[in-house]
């Protein structure tokens, strides 16, 4: 039996044919640049191949590799943690995504408790919370998100009711205000009580005839006044999605005041309880609470020892402040990759190959020892631990090395040879003189009463450990100010046709250039569905869906268009000896050398993308198969590229994925773009990110009431040396 794990010729994506040795029962972090090949290797070829083989032996069937590799030896089982979550989902909890359905359905048949099987399905209708549905929170309009006091009527002060295409509801206003003679050229916030109740929240009143104007076009109706206010009230309850959509836009997101966050009926649960605990308790009180309390209650049960330990290993990596109602969705990048890491710590198996993405990604430089203590852990069972990282932490305290590199895309792929990880050795920038602004009390979750200082014009960072309220904090500026540009950690929602040139809508402009310079219809280099330019048999997508063995379905590339989109047609057309199809497959930096007469606003966004270290990409690649620091960039992009003048700009953990060196690139071109903004504000943990920054503010919790709180405010270089270095020496 080998004692490693060997892999011979691999060519994977941009995989230069390399050889491999992963020694069992060990740690080795493969580390390198973001796009060097790191997730190439460990997971589109060890994790994939582990899986696939043993998928083959338990299923019976082998599906198409998409890893590329001549031979390879002493592969076994292989589970994996992926920094990436498209669960999108609100309905999905703590509760349904940890299965805790199964642990307490087996508590159920093994003891006298007085809850059944359906109790334990939450979303079940006759289970969910009456009120608000099983959602755990109920949304209620915010007069703030409504109202321009400042305005007057004749300005209509309304958000809701202000739209480019039609002056209807001004009209409407005005014949309003002369029923209730109402001075038009008064402020909003002048008006009396009453008068402001009136107009917000009247229903059907009076019945007046409105001329106005719609698309250019004029017309006439009768109508009935009813407030904006009232007006989305009703919209909240209705069937029509786009009604709920916009009515939500304007209004806060509470919890539930009937189920207290736990999403089930009163009515249903009231009477029931697991283990001693009262379930309505059991969903929606903390975990540390549930763990004290199910210490009080015996019981020799496999099922109620399951429970117990996997509430431990939740509670262990420093989650016990979470309920088992939370919203995965609402989950911060590192409380999702703790979630998923305490799944581990439950296990005793050993002989498997585990391969973590970035454990050090989007968590607390206080969480490091802890996390890699545990990680080791995992290694003494007798498991082959491969980790992706950027951390010199994790790496140094790695049994083994290998770096992926040394550049992007087709510039990596390469086995980089080097005698040691390097340590941190950072630097601050210069720092300058900035004025502050004082920010609105943050109210939201854990967040009671808040107060920020920030600096006008240049970059904030925020961070903390998990569940301090870093996120919150971004979530409610956004839900509240006006004038906030939020870049969530939220992943891009792609689909089959999504690619780089899709997603940044540089589809259009290149469809747009080429039809210019050849006179011709713009269908005819268009490789959207339907288009003249869209190969036609698999209409654009470059991919074909094939059902093999009942409900699996595998994308494999076209083989009339080779996954280039287009049709033969398009490949008369040529600029600079290219057509748009070939085009299309350049790395993006080679656009910009090779083809000098593009347009400026092509030219803009393609120098964009390479600052961002992004030009290894091509137009035609897919957002799918993007790295999470990949994704993130192009979601950054897309804000950037847009003129944000007055605005405040919050990115959520920028560095996520990504190298000391690309980070240190990225904070150069935010630094260009601070003076376009009235500040920015990054979340992130990383030294590379923090800086480079002009000012650092962390959050804790507060010991005695749990809230958070500002534990530091002031100088990047100070908080590294004060606060960064001693938390990696504990």
């Amino acid at each position: 039996m080998t004692d490693s794990i060997q892999l011979y010729g691999v060519k994977t994506n941009n995989l230069k044919n390399i050889d491999v040795e992963i020694l069992k029962n060990n740690i080795t972090s493969i580390t390198g640049v973001s796009g060097g090949g790191k997730s190439s290797l460990a997971y589109d070829t060890i994790y994939a191949l582990c899986e696939q083989e043993f998928s083959a032996i338990s299923q019976g069937y082998f599906e198409d590799a998409h890893y590329i590799l001549d031979r390879y030896a002493g592969i076994g089982p292989a589970v994996a943690i992926r920094q990436i979550n498209r669960n999108l989902n609100t309905r999905s909890t703590i509760y349904s995504y940890y299965n805790f359905f199964s642990i307490l359905s087996a508590l159920s048949r093994n003891s006298d408790s007085n809850f059944e099987y359906d109790h334990l399905r939450l979303n079940k209708p006759g289970n969910e919370c009456e009120v608000c549905n099983g959602r755990g929170t109920v949304h209620t309009i915010d007069e703030q998100k409504i109202v321009d006091s400042e305005s007057t009527l004749e300005q209509n002060p309304f958000f809701p009711w202000r739209s480019k295409s039609s002056d209807k509801y001004e009209k409407l206003l005005k014949e309003y205000c002369a029923f209730k003679n109402l001075d038009m050229g008064r402020p909003f916030s002048k008006l009396t009580a009453k008068a402001k109740k009136d107009l917000l929240y009247a229903s059907d009143s009076g019945e007046f005839l409105v001329k106005y104007k719609h698309n250019g076009r004029y017309r006439q109706r009768q109508m009935r006044f009813t407030g904006p206010i009232t007006e989305l009230q009703n919209a909240l309850t209705s069937h029509r999605i786009s009604e709920r959509n916009l009515a939500e836009k304007y209004s806060s997101e509470i919890e539930c005041a009937s189920c207290r966050g736990s999403r089930v009926s009163v009515r249903r649960y009231n009477s029931l309880k697991i283990c001693g605990i009262p379930m309505l308790e059991f969903f929606s009180a903390d975990i540390n609470t549930i763990l004290n309390k199910l210490g009080e209650f015996s019981s020799k049960d496999a099922a109620f020892n399951k429970l117990r330990k996997s509430l431990q290993c939740i509670s262990k990596m420093g989650l016990g402040y979470l309920s088992l109602s939370r919203s995965v969705p609402s989950l911060s990048g590192g409380e999702l990759q703790k979630l998923n890491f305490s799944r581990l710590l439950m296990s005793e198996m050993s002989g498997i190959v585990v391969v973590i993405d970035e454990m050090s990604s989007q968590v607390h430089v206080s969480d490091y020892a802890m996390l890699f203590d545990e990680i080791e852990k995992i290694k003494r069972l007798g498991n082959t631990v491969v980790l992706v990282e950027h951390s010199s932490y994790f790496a140094g305290r790695s049994d083994y090395v290998m770096e992926i590199g040394p550049g992007s895309g087709r510039y990596g792929g390469w086995l980089v040879n080097r005698k040691a990880y390097p340590k941190n050795d950072m630097q601050a920038r210069h720092q300058k003189s900035f004025s502050k602004i004082t920010l609105p009390s943050v109210w939201k979750n854990n967040v009671k009463g808040l107060t920020l200082d920030v600096v006008a014009g240049g970059i904030n960072v925020i961070c903390g450990k998990s569940g301090a309220g870093k996120s919150s904090i971004a979530e409610f500026f956004a839900d509240n100010l006006g004038n906030v540009v939020y870049v969530s950690q939220t992943f891009i929602r792609g689909h089959v046709r999504s690619s780089v040139a899709s997603y940044l809508e540089l589809n259009e402009l290149f469809t747009g250039y080429y039809a210019a310079c050849f006179s011709s219809n713009n269908e005819i280099f268009s490789a959207s569905a339907g288009k003249l330019g869209a190969c036609q048999n698999c209409n654009g997508s470059g991919v074909l869906r094939q059902t093999r063995d009942y409900d699996t379905t595998v994308e494999v590339i076209c083989d009339a268009c080779n996954g280039r989109l287009f049709a033969a047609s398009v490949e008369e057309y040529k600029i600079d000896g290219l057509n748009i199809a070939d085009m299309y497959a350049l790395p993006l930096e080679q656009i910009l050398k090779e083809c000098k007469g593009l347009p400026i606003k092509i030219t803009r966004n393609l120098e964009i993308l390479c600052s961002l270290r992004l030009g290894h990409l091509s137009l035609n690649r897919k957002t799918s198969s993007l790295s999470g620091g990949e994704l993130r960039r192009l979601k950054l992009l897309k804000h950037l590229s847009k003129r944000r003048t007055g605005k405040i700009l919050i990115v959520d953990e920028p560095g996520a994925g990504l190298d000391d060196a690309t980070c240190e690139a990225l904070m150069e071109y935010l630094n260009d773009f601070a003076k376009n903004y009235l500040a920015i504000i990054l979340i992130d943990h990383k030294p590379s990110i923090f800086l480079n920054s002009d000012h650092v503010i962390e959050i804790g919790r507060d010991i005695t009431s749990s809230h958070s709180e500002v534990i530091y405010c002031g100088n990047p270089a100070r908080y590294y040396c004060d606060r960064y270095v001693p938390y990696l020496r504990r």
